[in-house]
């Protein structure tokens, strides 16, 4: 029977485990947690009336643009209206 020699010292990774953490260190982990959430909350209630006040300057913007093309295609007609009737007076 050919029996394969198993080696004498057992293979490791090189990693260690590590422990399962103690009631008190998750206790401190949810507090930490718990002071970046309330950061985050504050930060995002600050910037947020910022934005909703850019947004809307933004939506008024589109809608100057939008009757200010309006006009300027108004305008192109009539100018290009006057310039037919120069033409054809002379």
């Amino acid at each position: 029977m050919d029996e394969t020699p198993k080696p004498s010292i057992p293979a490791t990774t090189g990693r260690k485990r590590k422990a399962e953490p103690s009631y008190n260190e998750l206790l401190d982990e949810v507090k930490e947690l718990k002071a970046k959430l309330k950061e985050s909350r504050d930060q995002y209630n600050a910037v947020v009336p910022k934005y909703n006040k850019l947004w809307q300057q933004v939506e008024k913007s589109k809608e100057d643009y939008r009757a200010l093309a309006d006009k300027h295609q108004g305008l192109v007609l009539d100018n290009n209206t006057l310039r037919s009737i120069a033409f054809f007076s002379d």
